[in-house]
């Protein structure tokens, strides 16, 4: 990931908040564009396949449940970081941003209470595991082939 990636990454997560997701894809492509890795093809086709995947696991949870499990920001969210990042360095974030994500909601129902249907943010931890990509690049990657 260039320095220019990485500065904008960063303003992104910090000050402009979830609405600015939506601006980060066509970003995201561009900076694929001019200055590879992941490169303009593998970025696209990474947003369309982390993108479409996640939408598709929410839609089905909201079809078979009747309720909300994964939110379209956390879809965006994703969306974006494949453009940023290619495909199998998003796939290490989606894991690890689980694996945090997990952690996170057994701390949350274990200091707040509640249950099965607390609703957990998952935002917080996927970005959490994008932002331990941009510092460490090879630890993402590693945790795939390590799984």
């Amino acid at each position: 990931m260039s320095l220019g990636t990485a500065f904008v990454f960063h303003l992104m997560f910090t000050f402009f908040g979830g609405g600015s997701i939506t601006f980060g894809i066509p970003i995201g492509l561009g900076f694929a564009w001019l200055a590879p890795p992941p490169g303009l093809f593998e970025a696209a086709l990474s947003a369309v396949l982390i993108g479409g995947l996640l939408w598709g696991v929410a839609a089905v949870y909201q079809r078979i449940t009747g309720r909300i499990g994964l939110g379209m920001g956390d879809v965006k969210l994703m969306t974006m970081l494949a453009c940023f990042l290619g495909l199998e360095p998003t796939l290490g974030v989606l894991v690890l941003g689980s694996l945090l994500g997990i952690v996170q909601a057994g701390v949350l129902v274990l200091f707040q209470g509640g249950g099965r249907t607390t609703q957990i943010p998952f935002g917080p931890a996927l970005s959490a595991a994008g932002l331990l990509h941009l510092v460490a690049p090879t630890l993402v990657p590693g945790l795939l082939n390590w799984l």
